[in-house]
């Protein structure tokens, strides 16, 4: 996917959630986005149309994500929130610092 960032644009790696964004689903993500962390990549889009639950481990996962791509001087969105999780991730605070996108693409 690619993204305008600065007027250029520049590839942007969709990583999707799973149903229950727990612990063992939640170090698959971080697996997943350190791989293309390590190999250069620096956009990123978190896809949860799959996502039902998002559970106090998978906020943990989130945040630490969100804390690497800022070290990165990367950028983030979120994808396809159901109501509920959008609920969640917005109370938690985490959607002043990450915008939202409807669809991954």
């Amino acid at each position: 996917m690619l993204k305008e960032l600065n007027g250029t644009m520049e590839e942007c790696v969709v990583i999707r959630a799973n149903s229950y964004l727990g612990s063992r689903s939640g170090e698959e993500l971080e697996k997943e986005f350190e791989a293309s962390l390590q190999s250069g990549k620096r956009h990123f889009v978190i896809d949860f149309k799959e996502t039902e639950i998002i559970n106090s481990i998978g906020i943990s996962v989130i945040i630490g994500i969100i804390e690497r791509i800022r070290e990165n001087t990367g950028s983030v969105n979120f994808a396809n929130l159901s109501k509920v999780n959008e609920e969640i991730l917005g109370m938690m605070g985490l959607l002043r610092y990450v915008p939202l996108v409807r669809e991954a693409g």
